[in-house]
């Protein structure tokens, strides 16, 4: 009772949303085909070459090693961390830290009646993330960062299951869960590009901008700037293109203030 009065320090309206993500992102895809769009999945992107008239030719790799090339008049970069256009033009990123996440993904037996909620729970190496998922999954991660984590070898199943045994709050409800697979590790850093787009592109979501994920903040602002990028994009291709300076420069103010925040 204590730690879910601690919650509603925060707000008064009990605990958070959990967003199922894949079916999220499924209506978002289905709705960019419904309105005309062309989707391609399963496939990565190699190189983006800019045409002296004007525009890219994309070279995308399929699931099965083939490759097809794609010409297009503007990119709108969503690639997230891994920044497609900013490697492809050897852009410079502004990373303020280097933490990861190293996580497991846990199941619950399904006589198990208890109500999973997200949870938050701090140590000395960093902070635990729990949050629940559809049919009986629990995520649970451990952010830190490199260094300690290759220090401790959380990326162990033996240890990474050990320090979590340790956890006051999360420990204890652990062990209900059913973990199969190895603690997986992945990048969380906050980081901004300062040169959020150029002539025929322009990068939005975690390309443009990435935050700490305690700050709940990073689809919101996805969704935000993925608009604003559409903007651009018409801006860019049928007026006078400014709005692309505004967009960088209100990016760049954003992160700023997420500092201070996290600070």
């Amino acid at each position: 009772e204590q730690q879910r009065r601690l919650g509603y320090m925060f707000t008064p309206h009990g605990t958070g949303w959990n967003l199922d993500r894949l079916s999220f992102e499924r209506l978002l895809a289905n709705t960019f085909v419904k309105r005309g769009g062309r989707l391609v999945c399963n496939t990565q992107v190699i190189t983006c070459e800019r045409q002296a008239g004007g525009g890219w030719c994309v070279t995308v790799k399929s699931h099965q090693q083939e490759m097809q090339t794609i010409f297009c008049k503007y990119i709108i970069d969503a690639s997230g961390r891994r920044g497609v256009m900013r490697t492809n033009l050897n852009l410079a990123l502004t990373v303020h830290d280097r933490l990861i996440g190293v996580t497991c993904i846990g199941t619950l037996p399904d006589a198990n009646s208890r109500v999973i909620e997200s949870q938050v729970e701090a140590c000395e190496y960093g902070w635990w993330h729990l949050s629940p998922m559809p049919d009986n999954r629990v995520s649970v991660t451990l952010m830190t960062d490199p260094d300690i984590a290759h220090k401790i070898q959380v990326c162990k199943p033996e240890v990474w299951n050990a320090l979590l045994s340790a956890m006051p709050f999360m420990g204890k409800l652990a062990e209900e869960l059913v973990f199969t697979d190895k603690p997986r590790s992945f990048p969380c850093f906050s980081s901004y590009l300062q040169e959020a787009g150029g002539k025929d592109w322009v990068a939005v979501g975690d390309a443009v901008a990435s935050y700490d994920p305690i700050s709940s903040s990073g689809i919101p602002r996805a969704l935000a700037s993925g608009i604003h990028g559409a903007f651009i994009a018409v801006d860019q291709l049928f007026s006078s293109g400014d709005l692309l300076t505004t967009y960088a420069n209100a990016i760049q103010q954003d992160f700023k203030q997420f500092l201070q925040t996290q600070w």
